[in-house]
């Protein structure tokens, strides 16, 4: 159950970020968007706040999902602090990744199947469905190669207690992907509001 649970929670963190992907394109690149300029706060200040709203709604939709399992489920998630950190680097991460599919396609209908797509291939690299060759290629790819394995490292070691160095490499991944999807969205914003 505690699997499960977990698999579902961080796949609604990485599928949040649709959020992102939808307001953006309805402020900033949709019919809104020269009335966006005339704000009294410059463009980028506009984006943070959605990329800011969008992550704190997601993880309040995990802490609601992670409570009813903790309730109904009797799913014991070890120290709830680090939980809502682990919700919070993975949802700030996938609004992030979001924000870059949208601002570096031509077309909304192309991103949105390019997000659904990489979602489904971040399940496919955890090995939720099926295991993969086992090999170094691919077991590199099922511990650190995705956003749903890294968030799930470091759920599992929150709740077992073991292998918190997998955790810390996990968050340093998420960290370093954040800062560098970032940077990248700073760069195609500016191209693409231009």
């Amino acid at each position: 159950r505690a699997d499960i649970a977990m698999i579902m929670i961080l796949n609604f963190q990485f599928y949040g970020g649709f959020i992102t992907m939808e307001y953006a394109k309805e402020d900033l690149l949709g019919f809104r968007k020269w009335r966006i300029f005339s704000l009294p706060y410059p463009v980028h200040q506009h984006a943070m706040s959605i990329i800011l709203a969008s992550t704190l709604f997601n993880v309040l939709q995990g802490i609601a999902i992670v409570l009813f399992a903790k309730f109904v489920h009797d799913v014991q998630w070890g120290n709830m602090g680090l939980v809502i950190l682990t919700l919070l680097v993975t949802a700030l991460l996938s609004q992030l990744i979001f924000l870059n599919i949208l601002l570096g396609v031509k077309k909304y209908k192309t991103g949105e199947t390019l997000g659904t797509a990489l979602g489904l291939i971040s399940i496919t690299l955890a090995e939720v469905w099926f295991p993969l060759p086992d090999n170094a290629f691919f077991n590199f790819l099922s511990t650190y190669g995705n956003p749903l394995s890294l968030g799930r490292n470091m759920m599992m070691a929150i709740m077992t207690g073991e292998n918190m160095s997998r955790a810390v490499i996990s968050m340093g991944i998420i960290i370093t992907a954040s800062i560098i999807m970032g940077v990248t969205a700073v760069i195609l914003g500016r191209r693409k509001l231009a």
